[in-house]
């Protein structure tokens, strides 16, 4: 199978096949090792992106194929990084979304203490307004 890449190179599905055979399940493991433990099992969508960018890239690819570890954890690298950019996006639009809906909907807690302190200010004013009207000093 040989397409046309953006460059007008051919590629080598051969060379692809191989190099994903021998290091795939080694790629993820480097990949999981740089992921923090709770985003490790995401190390398969990311090797999947690693692949993807290297079948673009496999004509610049110039190591022999037992050499090739080390271009495949630099795209790695890269494909973790991007990873974590959109997830710090996905959590904060998700932050957001959960602060704005508790901007619009004060807990009841919250409702008791605005209450407390409206009632409070109302007893300071009527207050105020009494001594007013007594003649007291203000």
């Amino acid at each position: 199978m040989s397409n046309g890449t953006e460059q007008g190179q051919s590629f080598d599905s051969d060379r692809f096949v191989l190099l994903h055979t021998i290091y795939n399940a080694r790629l993820v493991r480097y990949l999981r090792a740089r992921m923090s433990t709770g985003e490790w099992m995401h190390a398969e969508e990311v090797a999947h992106t690693v692949w993807a960018t290297a079948a673009a890239r496999l004509h610049t690819l110039r190591e022999s194929d037992d050499k090739a570890f080390g271009w495949l954890c630099e795209i790695g690298r890269h494909a973790v990084a991007a990873y974590y950019l959109r997830e710090r996006g996905r959590r904060k639009a998700a932050l957001d979304a959960r602060l704005a809906g508790l901007d619009r909907a004060p807990s009841k807690l919250d409702e008791r203490r605005i209450r407390r302190a409206r009632n409070k200010v109302l007893i300071e004013r009527a207050a105020l307004a009494n001594r007013a009207t007594s003649g007291e000093a203000a």
